[in-house]
């Protein structure tokens, strides 16, 4: 068997078509990497403050000052360096960094737009605004899902555009699992193979079988290579030190009442484990076609149709149950924010975070066995034309 499956992954290895995909998936890669980080708010603020002439380390600042327990105090501490960054540098052309942006539109009665209004006002009296001068809402008053003791603070803005960027990544490792697993069975009866295999001694059982197990370890590894190089990439350039930090406190995914005691670092490796479920899924439903179709293209075609359907039946089927069923599938895990959104609102299934997920995962489980089942029946059980 042992052999059999290395020959297999051999197989798919030195397939043209899978090296193709690969080159093309990493150039695409290299796009959303490009426009996702490079792009971002939080990258140009820094990047041209940076050329603008501003010193201060903004990500150090937070990290060092502003880190910890989310209370009313640190609040306050956090808005009176805001105020000191704006007013000192009120001749230069610095952009207002992301954290300080999002935290003042949520927690300043009169947003942002407001105190700025406030600043130059008292700057064109030669005065400067100060802290007690403004209205900052409580804590409390935010009604943030609390679990008896302070939610934690930190550098949450970048964890934006990675969650952003890991849902694009899925979409495009989707398509390459499919475009990779559609040749496994379909490969060979295009090229008039099967003849010759099922007429060996473990053609029709174990060397199936191994096509089976080298089609999921090529996309368990596509995934987890694809989704290595955002998460490295995202390192490089950001701070990741608010990972640390409490999701509720997130201002930028606004997942307020989120029912789970969960930082960023929880919340991203439920969504990875998540998506490789989903990946998982999609490549068995792609074996199971690959099985019964007669070409590659065909069973590429086929797959990547009913990837895509789920989502465009949601758009007929906007609520109600068919809706629910429809958010099972591997595409509505694109959107990272949305999908702990959803799964955690009352209204979604069974009303609670934990019964909804494991409604998923078993779903996305017992359909990829019964999908490998079939498909391993199917070619088993192939007959010569």
């Amino acid at each position: 068997m042992r052999e059999l499956l290395g020959f297999e992954f051999e197989k798919i290895k030195k397939s043209r078509t899978t090296q193709g995909a690969i080159i093309a998936g990493l150039i695409i890669l290299a796009g959303i990497l490009f426009v996702g980080y490079f792009y971002s708010q939080d990258y140009s603020i820094q990047k041209g403050n940076e050329k603008s002439g501003f010193q201060t380390d903004v990500n150090e600042l937070i990290r060092d000052r502003y880190s910890g327990d989310f209370t009313d105090e640190k609040v306050e501490m956090i808005f009176t360096d805001y105020l000191k960054f704006r007013q000192e540098n009120s001749k230069e052309f610095y952009s207002t960094p992301m954290f300080y942006y999002q935290m003042g539109q949520h927690m300043f009665e009169d947003q942002i737009a407001g105190v700025s209004d406030q600043m130059i006002s008292k700057n064109e009296q030669g005065k400067q605004l100060t802290i007690d001068e403004i209205k900052i809402k409580k804590v409390n008053s935010l009604n943030l899902k609390s679990f008896g003791k302070p939610l934690k603070i930190g550098n949450y803005s970048p964890w934006k555009n990675l969650f952003t960027v890991v849902g694009q990544v899925f979409i495009l490792v989707n398509v390459l699992v499919i475009l990779i697993c559609a040749q496994i069975f379909s490969g060979d009866t295009s090229n008039n193979i099967n003849q010759l295999l099922y007429v060996t001694r473990y053609g029709r059982s174990k060397m199936n079988a191994a096509k089976l197990i080298a089609g999921i370890k090529t996309s368990t590894l596509v995934f987890i290579g694809f989704q290595l190089l955002t998460f490295g990439l995202f390192k490089l350039l950001f701070d990741t030190s608010g990972g640390s930090s409490s999701i509720q406190t997130n201002f930028s995914i606004k997942l307020f009442d989120f029912p789970l005691e969960w930082t960023h670092w929880q919340a991203l490796f439920f969504i990875l484990f998540l998506q490789l479920a989903g990946i998982l899924f999609s490549a068995s439903v792609t074996l199971l076609i690959s099985a019964i179709m007669q070409t590659p293209m065909s069973a590429f075609s086929c797959s990547l149709g009913l990837f895509f359907l789920p989502y465009l039946l949601t758009k007929l089927f906007r609520v109600g149950s068919i809706n629910d069923f429809l958010r099972l599938f591997p595409l509505n895990f694109s959107d990272p924010v949305s999908t702990l959104a959803r799964f955690s609102s009352e209204g979604f299934m069974l009303n609670s975070f934990t019964g909804n997920i494991l409604v998923i995962f078993v779903f996305l489980i017992f359909s990829k066995t019964i999908f490998d089942l079939l498909a391993y029946l199917k070619m088993k059980n192939w007959r010569f034309a």
